[in-house]
């Protein structure tokens, strides 16, 4: 066969393909037919009943086919001004994709399905078709969300119309283009925000819509259109409306509220990434300062005073509010150390009552910043008993006296006399949760003093001479835009007073976490309590009574959520120390390396 046989031939074969390809979108449904059953299941919850010629083994092989081809019209291979690609395009979405995530079935996949979902939407090069999705989607949608289906159902459906896009992002592109969310998506989502009869799960969908919206506002091109002032004053109000909330609704657990009101503090601090805003800086500040809100609200508006802007129209006093942080310092310290070492002597006390060794009139044990013991019989430390001597039970002493014998102590590290505390302690792993989490609530005040930008203490000449001026840690990358308190010091006394709080809470990450992997609990909570003290005097205000802080007050679990680095690290600290290897605090001749400060706060995220 010559050359010319071989093309005509190959030419014929494309044809057919296109032809068959076009015969398949040509079947298009009549459009009574683009309407999926409703149906109600033994719980009373309305579902669509999906397509049925896509459902099973045989079916799944129809519905890839038919994604497929969805996806070539999305690509702009076929056009959707065709009457009949149209029908067979809206086919696959009414009578399939969008009833199946009603089903109980489909709530198995439904994050993977919601997620293919955007990332066809995301790859459509066809404007059209694009256009055509974002229509079907938000109607049906709509419907899902206000009728009685299940709610996991409700949930998804206000996600997606809370992450719909009018343009999507290309970084790849040319040109690149950032996410624009839907306009006509976004009064929906606000008022079911605002209806007192949505269920908490689409409140929170909702809320997470309004936190996207006013996110990317702050970039949006010259020739995007901008959000309506008075839709955006709305969205405000009623966001500074639940942060300020105290008391949950009916039927809402008090913790439940204040992670929305900490979630909707957040999305407040979206409006002023890039351009100051006096109420809602003025609404940040009021929650910082009132001591009858839950700590972990409060440490919230501290991280996100990190990374809004706070200059003029706001009218903030830099050094009242870093004290302020300060403060929350010694509380979220004394909290958490409270909270630890009234569990771990619950704990030792219930082992005593269970091995007979309790004693009411002595206690659990007693000793130098340990739960030492009674002398003789029975004493947790030294002769006989639960921690101590023949008759110890089994149980292994949790700080042993340094020295000794091997096995018998500490010792030094490197000696034959040391023994880690973690090979003792059978729930060490309590020390690193205790660090974390102190370090979570320190990470936050640091945000809220210098915007995540470390400031070195100063250094004093070999003489002890005057100290030098303070030096800035460099930071890779771009100079960040400054952020927090100290980015609103008007003048070098107003400055110094800012970074002698940093200074004094930045001596507390210190020794949270100079330890190191090694450091026993009695250690670790020496170390932070000696460090308070010179940050207590500084700012003038004293701690309540160990503990006090602590009734109903929880400390942040969740955020800021420290970001995550490359190698062994554990949380990118304010210059704080690394972790070293197996000295003990105090018996280390050489200081650890300082770790370096992340470089950028408050960046969009590029993903949905």
């Amino acid at each position: 066969m010559g050359a010319p046989s071989r093309l005509a031939a190959k030419v014929a074969m494309a044809m057919v393909v296109c032809l068959a390809v076009r015969i398949l979108l040509a079947q298009a449904p009549a459009p009574a037919d683009l309407a999926a059953r409703e149906q109600v299941d033994a719980h009373g919850y309305k579902y669509l009943a999906p397509n049925e010629k896509y459902l099973g083994a045989k079916g799944r092989t129809a519905e890839v086919k038919m994604r497929g081809n969805v996806r070539q019209v999305l690509s702009g291979q076929y056009s959707i001004n065709d009457p009949a690609v149209k029908l067979q395009f809206r086919e696959y979405y009414q009578t399939y994709l969008f009833p199946f995530m009603t089903t109980a079935e489909g709530l198995k996949s439904i994050a993977k399905d919601r997620r293919d979902f955007f990332g066809d939407l995301e790859k459509a090069k066809s404007l059209e078709a694009h256009r055509e999705l974002l229509d079907l989607t938000l109607a049906a949608m709509k419907s899902i969300v206000q009728d009685n289906y299940r709610p996991e159902t409700r949930y998804n459906a206000m996600l997606i119309i809370s992450n719909l896009n009018d343009q999507e992002p290309n970084s790849l592109g040319v040109p690149q283009t950032l996410p624009e969310p839907m306009r006509t998506a976004l009064p929906f989502i606000l008022e079911q925000f605002k209806s007192p009869n949505a269920p908490d799960s689409i409140k929170l969908g909702a809320l997470l819509g309004l936190s996207r919206h006013l996110e990317w506002e702050n970039y949006k091109e010259q020739t995007s259109t901008p959000m309506q002032p008075a839709l955006k004053g709305d969205v405000i109000k009623e966001l500074t409306r639940l942060a300020e909330e105290k008391q949950p609704p009916p039927g809402r657990d008090p913790e439940a509220h204040n992670w929305m009101r900490r979630r909707a503090v957040e999305a407040l601090s979206m409006a002023c990434l890039k351009k100051s805003d006096a109420d809602i800086v003025a609404t940040m500040e009021k929650l910082l300062k009132d001591e009858s809100e839950p700590l972990n609200v409060r440490f919230t508006v501290a991280s996100v005073l990190g990374k809004i802007v706070l200059q003029p129209p706001a009218k903030i006093d830099p050094v009242a509010t870093a004290k302020e942080l300060g403060y929350m310092a010694l509380l979220a310290c004394d909290t958490e150390l409270t909270r630890a070492e009234n569990f771990r002597k619950n704990e030792f006390e219930r082992e005593a009552r269970l091995t007979g060794t309790y004693s009411p009139e002595f206690g659990y044990g007693s000793g130098e910043g340990a739960p030492g013991g009674m002398p003789g019989p029975g004493g947790l430390r030294g002769g006989a008993g639960v921690y101590g001597g023949s008759d110890s039970g089994g149980v292994r002493p949790l700080r042993p006296t340094a020295g000794g014998m091997p096995g018998d102590g500490y010792g030094e590290p490197g000696t034959a006399g040391y023994v880690d505390p973690s090979t003792l302690d059978p729930k060490h792993y309590r020390v690193e949760f205790l660090r974390r989490r102190l370090r979570q609530s320190l990470y936050a005040v640091q945000l809220g003093l210098t915007g995540g930008e470390d400031h070195a203490p100063p250094k004093t000449t070999p003489g002890g001479g005057a100290p030098t001026n303070p030096t800035l840690t460099t930071p890779t990358g771009p100079k960040p835009e400054p952020k927090g308190v100290f980015a609103i010091a008007k003048n070098e006394t107003e400055k110094t007073d800012v970074n002698n709080v940093y200074y004094k809470v930045r001596k507390l990450i210190e020794a949270v976490e100079a330890p190191g992997p090694d450091v026993d609990f009695y250690q670790l909570v020496k170390d932070v309590r000696k460090e308070m003290k010179p940050l207590e005097s500084l700012i003038g205000k004293r701690v309540p009574p160990p503990g006090a802080a602590a009734a109903g007050s929880a400390i942040i679990d969740d955020v800021p959520s420290i970001p995550a680095k490359p190698g062994p690290a554990k949380a990118p600290a304010a210059k704080g120390p690394a972790a070293p290897g197996p000295a003990r605090p105090g018996k280390s001749a050489s200081s650890p390396a300082p770790r370096s400060q992340p470089a950028v706060f408050g960046q969009p995220r590029t993903s949905r």
